[in-house]
């Protein structure tokens, strides 16, 4: 679709919102209706974000590697459910009220600490490769291409992972450099970049609970494949 007007007057106005370019481009009823359908895309993917986190609560709960796991695994006994791991990713996500300042600064923190999931997803991949767990016929292998495939795969998420935590104001900036949108009050705070802050506050605090609960954290149990009934002699 074509931007309204002169670009470079566009520019100098500083820029022009997506809306405005359907509003443009189609008549009311139809930017109306695709505006609709964008929204109602975007509350479906958010319900799949929570759903998912919910999930992921939940089974981490079960297997007793979660504070208050004992909550967080209860199910309810008519729909199946996991309340308690809804309400606590409810609460989590209410937590970005008590400081909202726009969904660009969730986007920034929110992207980081995905490409942050992916990077230890592929470091555990490559330890497994080279234990020789991929060596077993699964199906589908990418055969001698699999480690080069896993080696290029880390480069490039360090390399994004680098590229977000670039203090930059435009893309990871200081709390102060927000216009007041971000500030604590806190000098030290203040003056992190949004990225550092929030990676600082998961290390953090998984240090703590770590250090506290180690003990009684129990190592998930993996089942092993039962062995094969050997062939009746004929």
């Amino acid at each position: 679709m074509a931007v309204p007007g002169k670009l470079s007057d566009v520019v100098s106005a500083g820029g022009i919102s997506p809306p405005d370019i359907i509003q443009a481009n189609l008549s009311k009823a139809l930017a109306t209706g695709y505006l609709f359908v964008v929204s109602l895309a975007i509350f479906v993917c958010c319900l799949a974000i929570q759903a998912s986190t919910i999930r992921l609560a939940y089974s981490m709960a079960r297997d007793r590697q979660l504070p208050g796991s004992k909550l967080l695994s209860t199910v309810n006994p008519r729909t199946g459910t996991p309340v308690g791991a809804c309400i606590l990713v409810a609460l989590m996500a209410g937590l970005f009220l008590l400081k909202y300042a726009g969904v660009a600064f969730i986007a920034i923190a929110a992207s980081g600490m995905i490409y942050i999931s992916y990077l230890l997803a592929n470091i555990a991949i490559l330890r497994a490769r080279r234990r020789g767990y991929f060596a077993k016929d699964m199906g589908f292998t990418l055969g001698r291409f699999g480690t080069v495939v896993n080696v290029l795969a880390l480069v490039w998420g360090a390399s994004m992972l680098v590229n977000f935590m670039w203090h930059r104001v435009a893309t990871n900036p200081k709390p102060e450099e927000t216009d007041g949108l971000l500030e604590f009050g806190v000098g030290f705070i203040d003056g992190i970049p949004i990225q550092w802050s929030v990676l600082g506050a998961v290390l953090i605090l998984g240090a703590i609970y770590y250090g506290i609960a180690h003990s009684r954290i129990p190592s998930p149990v993996v089942e092993q494949p039962a062995a094969a009934e050997p062939a009746a002699a004929g």
